[in-house]
């Protein structure tokens, strides 16, 4: 047996429990417990059964307060069926032992220490030296651990069928056989001041007997074979791969499943052969829990004792990908269902063996970056998911060079077509990718490479006069018939803060003003909020203040014809949507009501919604804290980059970002550098930036604007938008960007009142007319200029 000890500590008692056939007087099983929950925790052996709740099954940072009690060791007693027998279980203090030389209770007259029992000593103790005990004859009852009455253990059989519990005694229990078979009888320790629940196990096997001509019963079967052992249980690329240990004398061997680890135990595979000692269980539920023995059989078709069962859950392998991530490199992999997390593993192409290089603790974080990584290094990386001692098949290994960027030194106009770049070289690299554009998002962007690492420089031609450019460079290393590339360097000659110019979309020189080109009444559906595009149609959410819900238009933009208006949407204020270019389906925010964090999928063709979700943020996420996963209580923008085919949703408490995968699972948290403080409404994404649309939050602030960040949070610049207007929502169609506005005013009318008045001394009715004013909102859509 062994057990952990935390350094400096001794074990000063230990309550066994003996489970004693009165027949034999044999010990046929043990059951150890801990000591006062002070105490180290003794631990439990590969090859038997946790139940629920023991701490192996328990998930990272879950601990128990208690200490728990653990089996320790498990036999099989076989019986003839019929008979009727008496089990006794007895709690032995060993502190209490009998003097050197005299057998102790349950030692059957003998000193012999049993095998599976070794030298617990203090860390730092020497071999050979043994520490004494401490003197407990002296001690106070107070210092004495409580000790559980045999009286109060509760007795159980699990399967009726094959014996049942006669009658409990406070010096046993009487138990009868009724049919050839397996049970387990538990017995169960109850909690006390200082010990958790303990539960101790027997497994019973039954066999057949037959009366003989003088009326006496004998036993039909010969002594049973020995049971045969789950060596290995394993989660495969397949199912749950098994194996087990060969038996001699046996003809074959039956393997049983049960998904408690209690009756009934179903046959999934009768081996016919002695050496047929390997299967794979292929009918199999992901995330699902399963226990598995074998039992040997002969020639003659007796059985053989059961092996311990071997608890398992069906875990299969993450579906990983690797790339480049700001100055790390980033793993991606999939949600696996019934893990409790993950092992991220690493190793060099020389090396054989996989180091372990980070435990995962919570099933939603499903990305790891590896900051340590060398420049000019090859890695190869593996993810596997986890659950208790259940670990899933390897994910298929992926290697990646780790590059780091040039730094990007000066990017000057050196005529009217030509620009020159010149950077600091890496060495180590085989080349670099020159990037250039009209606008600082380099949406359509153009491609040059530098096919030598020891180039510096590079100049473009041919370029648009009068035309200002955006430039950024990263390198590249061929390594295998692969490139890999470092990340972008932010390009020099983006302003920090610019100033830019909107132009209204019109239609026959009348500007698009969408509440009233959609039919739509003043102080019903009047307040425009999120939009996006496909590409060919706009998508505009109309809200109604009063009934708190949305109506969605569908806008041809070739020429601006609304060609379709939606039916009532239950999706609160509406904040933002974005168009998911591989799903085909616009996704909404409902930002507001009874569930901030809901998003809901609609049909760009019918309008029609086609589901909702709740995302539920994981405790821990990568990127984030417990604080900042406990603290994103409410969505306000969401956008879809389609070459990265994730979300980025935007946090209305604090301006955060956190990362959605395509099934609107979170994946990453993503904390900005700098934050503008203005009013959050609607963001919109490339592959490289998120853009954030604010409106004004005080006096002061006079213009609407863009904060731009890439997709680590690093703060990139701001951009001066239209002044006037409220800010919702932005999109873009390739290098084209839009903004969606509200203006609020009041409009002066007149209308006619009737009113008395006295003409000549005689009261007359009047018409007049009555100045008032009424509470206007129009909405807009703008291209901007300069982005």
């Amino acid at each position: 047996m062994k057990m952990s000890l935390s350094k400096g500590k001794t074990v000063k008692r230990i309550l066994v429990l003996f489970l004693v056939l009165a027949i034999s007087g044999e010990p046929v099983c043990a059951a150890e417990l801990d000591g006062p929950k002070d105490e180290p925790t003794a631990a439990v052996p590969d090859e038997l059964p946790v139940n629920e709740g023991e701490a192996a099954d328990t998930e990272e940072g879950e601990t128990s307060e208690k200490k728990k009690r653990m089996i320790v060791t498990e036999e099989e007693v076989t019986k003839i069926c019929g008979e009727v027998f008496s089990l006794t279980a007895t709690l032995k203090d060993t502190e209490d032992a009998s003097p050197e030389g005299t057998p102790g209770a349950g030692d059957a007259g003998t000193e012999e220490k049993p095998e599976d029992t070794e030298d617990v000593r203090p860390e730092g103790t020497p071999e050979g030296s043994e520490e004494k005990p401490e003197d407990t004859e002296n001690a106070s009852p107070e210092e004495k651990p409580e000790d559980v009455s045999p009286k109060e253990l509760q007795y159980e059989s699990e399967n009726p069928e094959i014996a049942v519990i006669e009658e409990a005694a406070p010096d046993g229990v009487k138990v009868r056989a009724v049919q050839a078979g397996d049970t387990v009888i538990k017995i169960t320790a109850p909690e006390t001041e200082l010990y958790d629940v303990a539960q101790a196990q027997i497994l019973l096997h039954i066999t057949p007997k037959e009366v003989t001509d003088s009326g006496n019963a004998r036993d039909t079967a010969a002594v049973p074979l020995p049971a045969s052992n789950l060596t290995s249980v394993e989660n495969a690329a397949d199912g749950v791969s098994l194996k087990w240990g060969r038996v001699e004398g046996a003809k074959g061997y039956y393997l049983e499943r049960s998904t408690n680890g209690k009756s009934p135990w179903s046959k999934i595979k009768t081996a016919a052969n002695v050496d047929d000692i390997t299967f794979v269980d292929t009918q199999v539920t992901e995330g699902d829990t399963y226990y598995y023995r074998v039992r040997a059989f002969g020639d003659s078709g007796q059985e053989g004792l059961t092996g311990a069962s071997k608890k398992i859950v069906r875990l299969i392998a993450p579906v990983m990908s690797v790339g480049i991530a700001a100055s790390s490199i980033e793993l991606k992999w999939n949600r696996v269902k019934g893990c409790s997390g993950y092992y991220v593993y690493r190793r060099e192409p020389a090396q054989k063996d996989w180091t372990e290089v980070s435990a995962i603790k919570q099933p939603g974080e499903i990305s790891w970056r590896d900051t340590a990584a060398e420049n000019g290094k090859t890695y190869i990386y593996t993810v596997r998911a986890y659950k208790g001692s259940s670990l899933s098949p390897y994910a298929g290994g992926k290697s990646y060079v780790r590059i780091d960027a040039p730094a990007l030194k000066s990017f000057k106009r050196k005529s009217s077509t030509k620009y020159k770049i010149t950077w600091k070289t890496n060495a180590l690299a085989t080349g670099y990718q020159i990037q250039y554009a009209q606008n600082g998002m380099f949406v359509g962007a153009k491609k040059v490479t530098v096919k030598s690492a020891k180039k510096s420089s590079y100049t473009l031609s041919k370029l648009q006069k009068k035309k200002k450019y955006y430039v950024r460079i990263r390198a590249y290393k061929k390594d295998g018939g692969t490139t890999y590339f470092s990340g972008w360097t932010t390009t020099s000659n983006v302003k920090k803060t610019r100033t830019t110019t909107v132009t209204p979309l019109t239609k026959k020189k009348k500007v698009f003003e969408i509440r009233t080109w959609a039919k739509q009444k003043m102080y019903k559906y009047d307040t425009l909020q999120g939009s996006c595009t496909d590409g060919t149609y706009a998508y505009y959410l109309l809200y109604n203040r009063k009934t708190v819900n949305c109506k969605l238009v569908k806008v041809k933009r070739s020429n601006l014809k609304v060609v379709k208006v939606s039916g009532v949407l239950d999706v609160a204020h509406g904040n933002d949507m974005t168009y998911d270019s591989h799903k085909k389906r616009l996704v909404i925010v409902h930002s507001t009501g009874v569930d901030p964090k809901r998003l809901t999928s609609v049909d760009p063709n019918t309008l029609g919604v086609i589901e909702s979700k709740h995302v539920q943020i994981p405790k821990k996420l990568a990127g984030g804290s417990l604080a900042d996963a406990a603290g994103a209580t409410a969505f306000s923008g969401l956008a879809y980059s389609s070459g990265r085919k994730q979300y980025a949703v935007l946090l209305s408490h604090n301006y955060n970002f956190v990362i959605l995968d395509s099934e609107l699972d979170p994946v990453r948290y993503v904390k900005v550098s700098k934050k503008n403080n203005y009013v959050v409404q609607g963001i919109d994404a490339t592959d490289d930036y998120i853009m954030l649309a604010q409106s004004p939050k005080t006096s002061k602030q006079k213009y609407n604007i863009i904060t731009v960040y890439d997709w680590d949070g690093k703060y990139i610049s701001k951009i001066n938008v239209k002044k006037g207007y409220e800010i919702e929502s932005i999109y873009h169609v390739g290098s084209k960007y839009y903004a969606g506005f509200y203006r609020s005013y009041y409009r002066t009318r007149y209308k006619d009142v009737e009113k008395t008045v006295k003409v000549d001394g005689k009261e007359k009715k009047k018409k007049v007319k009555v100045k008032y004013r009424e509470y206007q909102r129009d909405n807009y859509v703008y291209q901007i200029k300069g982005i």
